[in-house]
């Protein structure tokens, strides 16, 4: 006899499901998207012998947003806000990516929060915002949102996604060991830095975690502290200088 079982709540779903699987019977779960990108695939991993299961994916919420925007995204970065701190939001834009979509969460990380972010760090004007609800749904919806004039009436269900506004040509700069003529120096302490090469020998040796917590005491201008960020955009860096 085929049953249909729901997995809301999760915890009672996934003891239906074990209890089903101690029984020898075979089961289906239905799940949107692709249940091994921040889905269902990774709770039945860690509950059943992954010889046991077998996976089938749909197109994820990033896949089908790109298709409704017409763009092709392998440069796309993404971030996920679901019950994490703003810095991981934070490290995704210090890459200045063309693209990046960020994964709301409709209890604490939504569109509103994503705009207080790009505020705090001086990039409102970098990017374009797109809202994307319910895809996939028959009343899905894709708009373009003014950061001055937010929508009040938002689907919990939703995406943001940044792109890139076009902005003047510039050389690149090197991954590491930038010319000590970028920097901007005090003017009453001029060449008060550690000088390039030594900067790169002491990054190299550092050997930086991809986060964390740095401090740079007798930081000067800050260079070490800045290169280390661009090298580890999840690290928490703290320069201080006595002035």
């Amino acid at each position: 006899t085929q049953k249909m079982h729901s997995m809301d709540p999760l915890d009672t779903g996934l003891a239906w499901l074990a209890q089903q699987h101690r029984q020898g019977k075979h089961c289906v779960v239905l799940a949107s998207g692709d249940p091994l990108w921040f889905g269902l695939g990774r709770a039945l991993l860690q509950r059943f012998p992954r010889e046991d299961l077998v996976f089938y994916p749909a197109a994820t919420s990033m896949q089908q947003l790109f298709a409704r925007l017409k763009r092709p995204w392998q440069d796309a970065a993404w971030a996920s806000l679901h019950g994490r701190a703003a810095d991981n939001l934070v490290a995704g834009l210090r890459r200045h990516p063309s693209a990046l979509v960020v994964l709301t969460d409709p209890g604490q990380g939504g569109l509103a929060d994503v705009v207080a972010i790009l505020r705090s760090v001086q990039m409102i004007s970098c990017y374009d915002l797109w809202l994307a609800e319910r895809l996939g749904h028959p009343t899905e919806r894709l708009r373009q949102v003014q950061p001055d004039a937010l929508p009040t009436d938002v689907d919990p269900l939703n995406l943001v996604v940044l792109l890139r506004r076009p902005g003047p040509r510039v050389a690149p700069l090197p991954w590491f060991g930038l010319d000590d003529g970028v920097w901007r120096q005090h003017g009453d302490h001029p060449g008060l830095m550690t000088k390039r090469e030594v900067r790169v020998l002491l990054l190299a040796e550092l050997n930086l975690p991809p986060c964390g917590v740095m401090w740079d005491l007798g930081a000067g201008v800050g260079s070490v502290g800045l290169e280390a960020m661009r090298l580890r955009p999840r690290l928490e860096v703290h320069a201080v200088e006595r002035r």
